[in-house]
């Protein structure tokens, strides 16, 4: 099958489906042709064990389907607690695949958002804001000419998708860092707006029809737990959510009669969760 080709995806997704069949231990996600691995377990030594096990058997099912594993691209990332990572001695951490060691990283980009070991998502934060500012300043070179409409409809189609790409996945960030995406937007609304920097940000807002990103969050995640807790087909995210043992399955008259159980948190990195924060 030529590469580039309609059905090339397609066909590629059916040769390794069965992939997960031969991994028992860990979580397996696939996505066209990037596939991760997912291990749980609070002794790193065990974690390590189960890892080398699971990654045996992928390269007997890579020898078996006459494929290649790209080692320089298989990146090992350990997440956890700041003081987790830190009893990790990092000479014990390593995977070897076809005689060369799998790198350790702290961050990386998985389907374009971009992961650091402790889930703090600074870095994809800061990828978008720089990202953002790049496409900003190339509008604002030609804002003398565009009407404020165009510049709004440019922010809309080229900046916006950015900001809300995976929004829900970064709510529990940082608050300072979170601010520095809203700063974008309000840049965008002084450009498009031609206003000074006086000018209200509700004002600014109210006059292009934008939401703060705060509210379109809230409103994605919203969203987002509707869809995993109403909707009759498994949704990805379904199984975080748990309804109360007396609650109705059935719409009624007065809407629906779905409870959700709130899970029981003791700590402030479990009420960041989505399964808290969802409800």
């Amino acid at each position: 099958m030529p590469q580039g080709s309609i059905l090339g995806p397609l066909l590629f997704i059916l040769y390794i489906n069965d992939l997960t069949k031969y991994i028992t231990d860990c979580q397996a996600n696939l996505y066209a042709d990037d596939t991760a691995l997912y291990v749980k377990n609070k002794c790193y030594i065990d974690l390590m064990l189960t890892l080398r096990i699971e990654l045996s058997a992928v390269q007997q099912w890579l020898y078996a389907n006459k494929l290649t594993l790209n080692v320089k691209k298989t990146k090992l990332m350990i997440f956890g607690t700041k003081n987790k990572l830190r009893d990790i001695p990092q000479d014990q951490v390593d995977l070897i695949l076809n005689n060369e060691k799998i790198e350790l990283v702290r961050t990386f980009k998985y389907l374009g958002v971009q992961l650091d070991n402790m889930l703090t998502f600074e870095p994809h934060i800061d990828y978008i804001y720089r990202k953002s500012c790049q496409k900003l300043g190339a509008i604002k070179k030609c804002h003398n000419v565009i009407t404020t409409k165009l510049a709004n409809m440019l922010y809309k189609s080229l900046i916006l998708p950015l900001l809300d790409y995976c929004d829900i996945a970064y709510t529990h960030a940082n608050q300072k860092s979170i601010n520095k995406l809203q700063l974008v937007q309000t840049m965008a609304c002084h450009m498009s707006l031609c206003c000074g920097n006086r000018e209200h940000v509700a004002n600014m807002h109210n006059r292009l029809k934008l939401d703060l990103l705060s509210d379109r969050r809230d409103k994605h995640l919203v969203v987002e737990c509707h869809k995993n807790i109403h909707l009759e087909h498994e949704q990805p995210l379904s199984r975080y959510f748990k309804l109360k043992k007396n609650t109705v399955n059935r719409r009624t008259r007065r809407g629906c009669n779905y409870d959700v159980e709130m899970p029981k948190v003791i700590s402030n990195i479990g009420r960041k969760a989505f399964s808290y924060m969802g409800p």
